[in-house]
Formats: C-alpha cells, structure tokens, sequence
C-alpha cells in the first residue's frame, strides 16, 4: 500500500461522517430519524464497521447524532445551520481552493527559507531546529504532531524577517491547519521535510529548501485530490 493509499484509509471516518452529513442535508433523513444499522451503513458506503462506528462518533461529538444503546443512532434536532458548520474546513472546500491554500502558503514559505539559508544566523537556526525537535518528539501523533508542524512553518516565516510572509501564514493559519491534518500520514512527509528544510538552511542551499517545500506541496495537494475522489467515489456508490 502507498503512503497516499494508506492516508486515504486513516481518513476515511472523516469522508464517512461527511457523507452522512451530506444525506441530512440532501433530506433523505431528517431530525429524528434513526439512521441504518453499522452494517447497512458499511455496506452502503463500502467501509468496515469500525470505520462507521468512528464517523458516528465525529458526528456525536458535534452533538449531531445521538445513540441510544440498544436501539441505534438517531439524528439529533438541530437546525440545518448547525449540520452546515465544516466538518473539517479543507474537506468541504473545492480542490481549487484546496491548491490554492496549499500553493498559496508553500511558496511563501519556499520563499522565506531560501533567504533564510542565505542569511541565517545561529539564533534563527536553534529556534527552527527547536521547532523541529518538537516535532520529532510527537512522532507524528495526534493533534499535537499537527500543532507542532504549523509551529515550524510560522517559525520560518517569522525567521525569515519578512512581515509579510508571516501574515500570510498566519492568516491561512486555519485552513492550513485542515490541510495538514487530512494529509498527516501520521507526519512522516511533513517530518522528512521539514529535516530537510532545516538542513538545507544550515548548509546554506536556499535551492534545495525551496525545492524540498514546493515538493512537499505538491504531494499534499495530491493525496487531498485523492480524498476527495475517494470521498466522491463512495458517494456516487452509495447511490447506486
């Protein structure tokens, strides 16, 4: 399996839960309504069980859903302006906007870095490579994997002196946000690249750290294509 295939199947509760979301709001159910047991749901969306069980527990943390045990899930009386709040902002958004995210922040920050590793002192380097050991240390993990890569890359646009660069991360903070927790793969790309990127600034290559960023980007913008296909995919199966 690749690493595409294999973070398109740690997201899938995420699509699943997006699916059923799209079935409230399509009307097929509606406030009240109990919705098909695990295996139908499974079968309907071509997943496991486990993985059902997971989407309706994103969905019962946003208080969308609720079980009653021993008789089912049940959609929850809310208003449709509840059920249209983002699951996850970088899903809901079309795959333009998602390059556009991505792109948009990648290449500032291949910017920033290639004038870092021309002109980076030894105070700059020990807080990216502080960063990067914060990284290192959640091992790709979790929330905090994500928080600690978002850090790395607002530590090199801050380094890099430019105001600019760095309130163009900041204000695409969120989405990018999105964008690395659907294409985490538990960290391993974006922990290999931003070794790289430290590396190269060290060496003062400022090629090879824009190159290792836009590279990075287009890989991110690759497997988010192919979530959403996926996610497209299971849907138009759900329909058949």
């Amino acid at each position: 399996m690749t690493k595409a295939e294999t973070g398109v199947r740690r997201k899938l509760p995420l699509q699943v839960a997006l699916l059923i979301r799209n079935l409230v709001e399509q009307g097929v159910y509606g406030p009240g309504d109990r919705l098909p047991t695990l295996v139908a749901l499974a079968e309907r969306f071509r997943c496991s069980r486990p993985t059902v069980r997971e989407a309706l527990s994103i969905l019962q943390g946003q208080g969308l859903v609720e079980l009653h045990h021993g008789d089912g899930t049940y959609i929850r009386t809310a208003t449709m302006e509840t059920w249209m709040q983002p699951l996850d902002a970088a899903l809901l958004l079309a795959v333009e906007q998602l390059e556009h995210v991505v792109g948009l922040v990648l290449a500032v920050l291949a910017s920033a870095a290639g004038h870092l590793a021309q002109n980076c002192d030894a105070d700059r380097l020990s807080s990216l490579n502080q960063r990067l050991f914060q990284m290192e240390c959640f091992g790709g993990q979790g929330e905090e994997s994500v928080s600690a890569e978002l850090a790395f890359h607002l530590a090199v646009a801050e380094a890099s002196g430019n105001t600019l660069t760095t309130n163009v991360v900041r204000v695409m903070e969120e989405a990018f946000r999105s964008c690395l927790r659907l294409t985490h793969q538990d960290g391993y790309l974006g922990l290999e690249t931003c070794r790289a990127v430290v590396d190269a600034i060290a060496k003062g290559r400022s090629g090879v750290a824009r190159e290792a960023l836009f590279t990075y980007g287009d890989n991110m913008v690759r497997l988010l294509v192919w979530l959403r296909e996926s996610a497209q995919s299971r849907a138009d199966g759900g329909r058949d």
